[in-house]
C-alpha cells in the first residue's frame, strides 16, 4: 500500500495587489499532488509570487497540479497569462492540471476570452 508523503514545503504569501485589494497564496504538496490556492485579487503585483509557487511544483514527483481559483475575487490579463502558462507547462511535463472554478467575476474572464472550454475546470474542491 502506497502511503501519501506529506511534503514539508509549503508557501504562504499575502500582499497588496496593484488593483485595489489584497492577494494571498498558499501552495503545498501532498503525495503526487501539488495544490495552489489563490485568494483575493490576482493582478500584475502577484504574478512573480504565483509563477515562483508554480515552478516549485516541478521540484518533486508531481502527477497532479490543482489550482484553486474559487477564493479569487479578481483576475486580470496578467493573471490569465500565468494560468495559461501553467496549463502549457503541465502538459509539457505530463502533469494533470485541474482548475477549480472561480466566482462569476473570475470565470467571466475565461468566458470572454474563449478559454473556459479549453482549460480543465472542475466544480468540486481540488483534492
Amino acid at each position: 500500500m502506497e502511503q501519501d508523503h506529506v511534503c514539508t514545503m509549503a508557501i504562504e504569501h499575502d500582499i497588496e495587489s496593484a488593483h485595489d485589494g489584497p492577494f494571498g497564496l498558499h501552495a503545498a504538496a501532498r503525495g503526487g499532488t501539488y495544490r495552489v490556492t489563490l485568494r483575493g485579487e490576482f493582478d500584475l503585483a502577484a504574478v512573480s509570487l504565483v509563477e515562483d509557487a508554480l515552478e516549485r511544483a516541478y521540484e518533486g514527483e508531481v502527477r497532479v497540479l490543482d489550482i484553486d481559483l474559487a477564493p479569487l475575487t479578481f483576475l486580470d490579463s496578467s493573471g490569465l497569462r500565468v494560468i495559461l502558462g501553467a496549463a502549457d507547462r503541465a502538459a509539457a511535463h505530463g502533469v494533470e492540471l485541474r482548475l477549480r472554478r472561480g466566482g462569476e467575476t473570475v470565470q467571466r474572464v475565461f468566458a470572454i476570452t474563449g478559454l473556459e472550454s479549453a482549460l480543465p475546470f472542475v466544480d468540486e474542491p481540488c483534492t
